[in-house]
């Protein structure tokens, strides 16, 4: 990738060159490109190349930050907003057969945005006019910011994970009910200015912490210090279970603590020993989920072996102009080794694992794919096959009872409503490892006995 952007930027490629083609959907990669990377880049850049290698069009797209942006945003939030992007723009400009983004941190002027010493004419007025949608159900607060360089508004809708689930009992009544919401506001700006702008939905926690963290950053220095005083004597693992707070909220006063690295090698600490293998009073491991520390390197594993050291097994690639990697080195180092950033990523990974008090399908399956193929034999050939109308509704059925024993095999202290959220999660990852690995043996079963 980066020999890619090299040749891309010096202008000594062999690609033969498109973009005169695509210069009509030059608004519409604008666009998109500012949706997902809402903050943090000065401007960008793209062109559209015939690659003597690959069949059709391929499309470039350099993202160009600051030095001091592009670590405030970090590696783990940069390849999530990365991949949204490409999947974005396959959608909405389906002519390229490959999308490459990429960043540069040497093109941009000390001031990211001028626009943030100016006040756009209608900022305000936004944010009076949709001032009663704050009212709505679910919605903790309304955000509004302008991009000068585009002149758009950026209009976000903060919402609550908690509500929402409380007053749905299903992901399709809630995307209904936040595609209503975003439609409602979008036509109420129509109606009241002439302003090009997008709307986006945001979500939190919980209103209550999410509230609670922004009146606390606009309270006096002693209320400040107060809140950092509780995250380094409960630590932070517990600080945000209680809170509800997300990463993005407290990070930015991480910094203003005196032994912040402290705290996140103890939330480091304080996950594994909480979701991880334990052994005696000390000792813990998380291995085999390929923590992303950046695009060429991922955790493979990491090891609690005393009350002070955590050691990390470390996997580096080379990768090259298309993406595809080769491991390099592996190695073990201490966790003191590690930067602030790449605790951060760690912390970041391992928050996303937690959903409602429950692990999603990356730590709860696969560490316990013995437990689970020992219910996938049971279940195959516990059931009749006689009983069932063809081998699909036999299989949908293997996969049920699965799902059903495995999750309250793992979460017997769970009240039902929660095992089936549960269920939900999980049932995709073991769909297709059933698939993977018992499919000709459930046939072979199903045909000996039909």
């Amino acid at each position: 990738m980066r020999e890619l952007i090299r040749h891309i930027l010096k202008e000594e490629t062999s690609f033969v060159n498109h973009k005169g083609e695509y210069q009509k959907y030059d608004k519409i990669i604008n666009k998109l490109v500012y949706l997902v990377f809402d903050e943090g880049i000065c401007s960008f850049t793209w062109d559209a190349f015939e690659i003597p290698t690959r069949n059709g069009h391929v499309t470039q797209i350099i993202l160009n930050f600051t030095p001091e942006s592009f670590r405030e945003l970090g590696y783990e939030k940069y390849h999530k907003l990365r991949k949204e992007l490409k999947d974005a723009i396959m959608d909405y400009v389906p002519l390229f057969t490959q999308v490459y983004v990429a960043y540069d941190t040497t093109k941009c002027d000390d001031q990211l945005n001028e626009s943030e010493h100016k006040q756009p004419k209608y900022l305000k007025v936004i944010e009076s006019i949709l001032e009663p949608f704050k009212d709505k159900d679910c919605v903790c607060d309304i955000k509004a910011k302008y991009k000068e360089e585009d002149d758009y508004y950026f209009v976000k809708i903060i919402v609550s994970n908690r509500d929402l689930d409380n007053k749905f009992s299903t992901n399709p009544q809630i995307r209904y009910y936040l595609g209503k919401l975003k439609r409602e506001v979008s036509n109420y700006l129509h109606e009241y200015l002439p302003i090009t702008f997008f709307v986006e939905i945001e979500d939190t926690s919980n209103c209550a912490g999410y509230n609670e963290y922004h009146n606390k950053l606009n309270e006096s220095e002693d209320k400040k210090n107060s809140l950092l005083q509780t995250i380094e004597n409960q630590g932070l693992y517990n600080f945000i279970e209680m809170s509800g707070l997300s990463l993005r909220d407290i990070k930015p006063i991480l910094g203003k603590l005196p032994n912040g690295k402290g705290v996140l090698k103890q939330f480091v600490r304080d996950f594994i020993f909480e979701k991880g293998t334990v052994w005696g009073e000390n000792g813990a491991s998380l291995d085999g989920y390929e923590i992303p520390l950046s695009n060429e390197k991922y955790i493979e594993a990491i090891e609690i072996f005393d009350q002070e050291g955590i050691k990390i097994e470390i996997w580096e690639f080379d990768v090259d102009q298309y993406g595809d990697r080769e491991q390099k080195d592996q190695y073990v180092t201490s966790i003191n080794n590690l930067t602030n950033d790449e605790l951060l990523a760690i912390v970041a990974w391992m928050m996303e694992s937690i959903k409602e008090g429950t692990i999603n399908e990356s730590i709860v399956v696969k560490r316990r794919l013995d437990d689970l193929s020992k219910h996938i034999t049971s279940s195959y050939k516990w059931l009749d096959p006689k009983r069932f109308d063809g081998f699909d509704e036999y299989l949908e059925r293997v996969i049920f009872n699965v799902v059903r024993d495995f999750v309250s095999e793992i979460g017997d202290n769970q009240d039902y409503e929660t095992q089936l959220k549960v269920r939900e999660e999980i049932k995709p990852f073991v769909t297709q490892y059933i698939i993977d690995n018992y499919l000709e043996d459930i046939k072979y079963y199903f045909g000996i006995f039909t």
